[in-house]
């Protein structure tokens, strides 16, 4: 596996680290009920398209209209750039205990870069958008977040391999900082002998 594809993998895990009442156990509610949407099962199997729309049936009734573009800026050989981006407009979808409703956007920014020792990744996140939320918590959630991932692996000659990655969040779930909601950080340092 090279250093870019290990990268890539450790991404993967991050973005699945990945509320409408005014208390933070209730955004928090609603943060999950809204990554459930975002799953990377859906992302992965649209990868390849540039741009695309389609609707979602939500697991326990209602849909989710998805439009998504996939832009990729520059990729030359050890260094890749690329941008990709959904807008989710909820419909009465009921992915788990709440009913979701309103409009979300989402974009990634992804730089990789490869060299003879091993690779570098950011990825930065936006969430941004209007969620009103019945079932479980009842309201209408403003939702601006942004995530950050620097992960980098490399290989020194004689040594084991390291790999290290830092994420975090900052931003408001329904008025709510994000580290009230869940934990909006996390580093990760990973040798594999």
């Amino acid at each position: 596996m090279t250093p870019l594809a290990r990268l890539s993998l450790i991404s993967v895990v991050f973005a699945m680290l990945a509320a409408c009442g005014v208390n933070p156990a209730d955004s928090g509610k609603v943060w999950r009920s809204v990554t459930r949407t975002l799953g990377a099962d859906r992302a992965n199997e649209q990868a390849l398209t540039a741009s695309f729309s389609f609707d979602v049936d939500c697991e326990n009734g209602g849909e989710a209209e998805m439009e998504a573009a996939l832009n990729i800026d520059d990729e030359t050989e050890g260094h890749l750039a690329a941008l990709f981006g959904w807008q989710i407009r909820y419909d009465a979808c009921q992915p788990d205990d709440n009913t979701l409703d309103g409009q979300l956007d989402y974009d990634a920014i992804m730089v990789a870069d490869e060299t003879e020792q091993g690779g570098l990744l950011t990825v930065r996140t936006t969430y941004q958008g209007t969620v009103t939320s019945t079932g479980e918590t009842n309201g209408t959630c403003e939702i601006d977040v942004v995530g950050t991932l620097d992960a980098a692996a490399y290989e020194v000659p004689g040594e084991e391999f390291h790999a290290q990655a830092d994420a975090s969040y900052t931003g408001t779930i329904c008025g709510n900082e994000v580290d009230e909601v869940f934990s909006a950080s996390a580093d990760i340092d990973a040798d594999d002998a």
